[in-house]
């Protein structure tokens, strides 16, 4: 018997757990912060001038859908891009 309670109460709680840490937050800020880690430091965020890695992967991130590379390696916005 106490087995079987044991087996359904570890389950329950571990929904209960999960299920709270979805709910919403009393924050009522209405600016929005994405907050990231960086692999490596962050040398500049500028997409033209990008040399390292940790700098390609925050432009990556900030500027993806937006901009892209043209044929030439340039960098343009997305509606002036051309195949």
């Amino acid at each position: 018997m106490k087995k079987r309670i044991l087996a359904l109460s570890v389950p329950a709680v571990a929904i209960a757990l999960v299920l709270a840490g979805c709910g919403n937050s009393s924050s009522k800020s209405s600016d929005k912060v994405l907050q990231t880690t960086a692999q490596a430091n962050v040398e500049t965020v500028d997409p033209n001038r990008v040399t390292d890695v940790g700098s390609d992967l925050a432009v990556t991130q900030t500027v993806e859908g937006l901009y892209k590379q043209n044929n030439k390696g340039k960098i343009v916005r997305q509606s002036q891009r051309r195949s």
